[in-house]
């Protein structure tokens, strides 16, 4: 076995130079930590098993190597046996799961407008519907746990760090951002930040200490404490031109939905435009995330409703799944890469939709 495996992948030594905790880098972004027993050369990153075998999917011709270690060797070269017969780059469905979310004594229709993870692996889902985030148990049928009423209209969540998020709040004069830290069944507000200006999505670089807050046409940075630094993007033909906003690990990579002329658009760290996809098959492009890796992305929209991957480098785009497949009103997606699934917050209704993927 080692030596089908060493041909296809060689083994370098552990390079602490490289990196210092020995952790995967994309488990990292998610407050993780998991042991680096992989590196692409390419990507310039370590990885996982699990985050491996996804990065192969979506980059088979990426040169990877085995980190060498006594305590996991068995298991690296039995991986790369499996990753090396694995599937293409883009996903499928494995099945689709609907899981309820509404409270009993709510009785209005929840709306999931924000979906982010924590480091335990639990999730935060902004219900509009309701007024609410809801801190929900992945592990437990997508129980709730914990749930915190704002003000006004929650909008959208990303995780700071391992136990604080930030929710931006925006209806009529009001624009809000809020830090939460999520504790054991409750959460609690630590900082509220007024904006003088619209604030729709968000989405948070670690690497890059950033953040970022989408207007309808516009995206602002911010520190991760909620300093304004600059616009980075601006959008002249219209509003409703970024509807929500994604960004990579690093912060060299983002990518946005533009409802108006039904594109999503890919931009470099500075705001230029790398790349602008439309898609027939999508009609109203709206919620986006990415997967493991900077450069495929989930777009969900309505219009017919629909979930289509984009593999940026490839410029490649392929539908995930139709009405056909029981997706009815996404309205925002979240990529949980441990758990191998996507999931999809609805426009209303009463549940969530849990994606496994293969």
């Amino acid at each position: 076995m080692s030596d089908v495996a060493t041909e296809c992948f060689p083994v370098i030594a552990f390079d602490k130079n490289v990196v210092t905790d020995g952790f995967c880098r994309d488990c990292d972004d998610r407050a993780q930590k998991n042991t680096a027993i992989f590196f692409c050369k390419e990507c310039k990153k370590h990885l996982c098993a699990g985050c491996h075998k996804y990065h192969l999917q979506l980059f088979r011709k990426h040169p990877i190597y085995c980190i060498e270690t006594s305590r996991n060797r068995k298991r690296t070269y039995d991986d790369i046996k499996l990753a090396a017969v694995g599937p293409e780059y883009m996903f499928t469905i494995d099945e689709i799961d609907e899981l309820g979310i509404r409270l009993p004594n709510e009785k209005v229709d929840c709306c999931v407008t924000g979906i982010c993870q924590l480091a335990d692996g639990t999730y935060i889902i902004v219900d509009q519907g309701n007024g609410k985030i809801k801190h929900i148990d992945g592990n437990n049928k997508f129980k709730i746990v914990a749930t915190c009423s704002l003000p006004s209209w929650p909008h959208s969540v990303c995780s700071i760090d391992g136990d604080t998020i930030a929710v931006t709040v925006w209806r009529s004069e009001r624009h809000e951002l809020h830090f939460i830290r999520v504790a054991v069944g409750k959460m609690i507000h630590k900082n509220v930040v007024k904006l003088d200006h619209i604030c729709k999505s968000i989405a948070h670089s670690k690497e890059a200490n950033m953040l970022l807050i989408a207007t309808r046409n516009t995206i602002n940075t911010y520190t991760s404490s909620g300093e304004f630094v600059r616009e980075l993007y601006r959008n002249t033909k219209g509003m409703d031109t970024v509807s929500d906003i994604t960004i990579s690990r690093d912060g060299n990579l983002i990518f946005l939905t533009d409802q108006l002329h039904k594109k999503i658009i890919q931009l470099d760290h500075e705001g230029n435009t790398v790349n602008a996809f439309t898609y027939p098959d999508l009609g109203d492009p709206y919620g986006v995330c990415l997967s493991h890796t900077s450069n495929h992305a989930f777009v969900c929209g309505d219009g017919p409703d629909t979930i289509i991957q984009i593999d940026g480098a490839e410029k490649n785009i392929l539908t995930l799944a139709t009405e056909m497949d029981g997706v009815m009103c996404p309205h925002s997606l979240f990529f949980d890469a441990q758990r191998h699934m996507l999931v999809v917050g609805l426009d209303r209704g009463e549940n969530i939709l849990v994606v496994k993927l293969k």
